[in-house]
């Protein structure tokens, strides 16, 4: 359920659902010179992000991804009548994990970079999935 309008001063939750998220990978080598671009996907369980609006950056996020819960701060956040958008980024394991957010369509970015060394590839994966955006009641 994507909102008709944000209400400020509410508690939100955007619920992406379990499954695939479509996406792109750039990917290097230390002794190559060719960017390989390639279309790919990843598939993800249940992942929930919880936070208020109006969001600042600082501000704290819960991020519950299968049934495992962190929490990260907004790493930024358009602080105006018209936001659209939060960013934050967590390292839950060995890389870091960053998140677009816009906020009226439910649509999430996911992204990360890894080193694998065995290939001595650097690697930028990219995600997108439409998710769904819900007013806390009470």
């Amino acid at each position: 359920m994507v909102l008709a309008s944000v209400s400020y001063g509410q508690e939100y939750s955007v619920i992406c659902e379990a499954g695939r998220w479509e996406g792109n990978s750039l990917d290097t080598t230390a002794v190559g010179s060719k960017l390989d671009v390639t279309g790919n996907g990843t598939g993800m369980d249940t992942t929930i992000f919880e936070f208020s609006l109006p969001a600042k950056t600082g501000d704290e996020i819960e991020i519950t991804y299968g049934s495992i819960k962190y929490s990260t701060l907004i790493t930024y956040a358009n602080e105006n009548e018209n936001e659209n958008y939060i960013l934050l980024s967590y390292q839950p394991i060995e890389t870091e994990e960053r998140y677009a957010i816009q906020i009226q369509s439910g649509w999430v970015h996911y992204s990360y970079n890894k080193y694998y060394d065995f290939e001595e590839m650097l690697t930028t994966q990219t995600f997108g999935k439409n998710c769904e955006l819900y007013r806390k009641e009470g």
